[in-house]
């Protein structure tokens, strides 16, 4: 009898354990109290995932318009999350799968000083001192690959810089 409640109890946990649901719609975790986050759909995973979206708040291509900056979550249970940006100036989005940051909280500085924290993965200032705003990511994690055509450009490293010059963003190690 001792054997079949332990057996029981066992069976009980691991279920509970094991089982995968949806933390926001089960009630497990409540949703942040941030004026950023905001929750899309994924077709893939047919699930709601956790972003970040800091849309109109800085002008990276200086055409006086504010632009879409966006961190797509990827609804794993540890979330790393992707950038994806549209220029007011241009009609295509970018996206950036293979940068991911795990926590894509903002930070807004001048200093182009950036001192290297683990929390610290995400800044808006004017490193060059161009009246522009830059972007600094630093996606040094092992989830993260530094995306093709940024490696044709030379760079090696996951902290970057992203400027934008003309009609393009300038990529430059950090």
């Amino acid at each position: 009898m001792k054997h079949l409640i332990i057996i029981a109890v066992f069976l009980f946990t691991t279920n509970h354990l094991l089982a995968q649901k949806d933390s926001v719609t089960a009630g497990y975790v409540e949703e942040p109290a941030n004026e950023f986050v905001q929750y899309i759909y994924n077709p893939n995973i047919k699930s709601k995932t956790l972003s970040y979206n800091y849309s109109n708040r800085w002008d990276f291509d200086n055409d006086g318009k504010n632009d879409s900056l966006v961190f797509i979550g990827n609804g794993g249970a540890h979330t790393y999350f992707y950038l994806r940006l549209k220029l007011s100036s241009e009609k295509n989005t970018r996206s950036y799968p293979t940068v991911q940051l795990d926590m894509p909280y903002i930070t807004t500085t001048n200093d182009s000083a950036i001192i290297k924290h683990p929390a610290i993965q995400f800044i808006i200032g004017d490193f060059n001192r161009d009246q522009i705003m830059d972007m600094y990511l630093d996606f040094d994690n092992d989830f993260s690959q530094v995306p093709l055509s940024w490696k044709k450009a030379g760079i090696t490293k996951k902290t970057v810089v992203l400027s934008y010059k003309g009609k393009e963003f300038i990529v430059r190690e950090k």
